[in-house]
Parts: C-alpha cells; structure tokens; sequence
C-alpha cells in the first residue's frame, strides 16, 4: 500500500491552529504512515514558504511528488488504495 511504501518520505507544512493540517495530521496517523512536519511559526519561515509560491497550509509532499492540501491527500489516498485493490483482483 502507498502508505507503508511512502511512511518516511511524508512532509506536511503547517501552522498553528490550523483545522485542516489536523485532520491531514490525524488522516496520516490513522494509517500509520509516518511524517516529518515543518510549522510556519516565524516570519522568516512564513515569508521562504510564501517565496515559493504556495499561499495555504497545508502542503503536502510524497517524497518528491507535491500532493498538495488536505484535500488532495485524501484524493490521492484514494487513487492508492484503489490501485492497490485493482492490483489484488488481477
């Protein structure tokens, strides 16, 4: 599955008190999978992750691949799982 696959390779970008970094946080922990997490609690960091071109938190990453927000991991999940179980009936 994508999550065994991926467990040390997970970044999230966050902020403090930010509802949808918790639910991307607690998604991910409900799995197993393992993250690193960058929190934007400094100017400096906040205007490097501005400097990027990203403008909402949070941000994901799978190694490389950008996944994108809260949104996108669960879409992303999805498509993984999917795949996994189309892969088993083959």
């Amino acid at each position: 599955m994508a999550h065994a696959r991926c467990a040390e390779m997970v970044r999230i970008t966050s902020t403090l008190d930010c509802p949808y970094c918790e639910k991307a946080e607690a998604l991910l922990s409900y799995l197993g999978v393992r993250y690193s997490k960058t929190v934007l609690n400094t100017t400096a960091k906040k205007d490097a992750f501005k400097a990027s071109g990203f403008t909402t938190v949070p941000q994901i990453w799978f190694g490389d691949r950008h996944i994108g927000g809260y949104t996108e991991l669960k879409t992303f999940l999805k498509e993984e799982i999917e795949g996994v179980a189309h892969a088993a009936r083959s």
